[in-house]
């Protein structure tokens, strides 16, 4: 990426007009992408582990059955 200064510079930051054209749209775009990632791994992740204890044997009902 090339960015192209604009000679302007934002009053308030001090950060050049072609930042915010430029730059910015992507960093954004990355930090979106990762938080969507972050997101959806921790859903799935609480799925995969909500699933694997519904089918997980009861420990203590066949510790019962054995002593019968």
């Amino acid at each position: 990426m090339h960015p192209t200064s604009f000679g302007n510079s934002d009053p308030i930051f001090k950060k050049d007009i072609g930042f915010y054209v430029f730059q910015l749209p992507l960093y954004e775009a990355i930090r979106n992408w990762l938080l969507f990632a972050l997101v959806w791994g921790l859903i799935v992740s609480i799925l995969v582990c909500l699933l694997k204890i519904s089918f997980a044997p009861n420990i203590s009902h066949f510790e019962v059955l054995q002593r019968e």
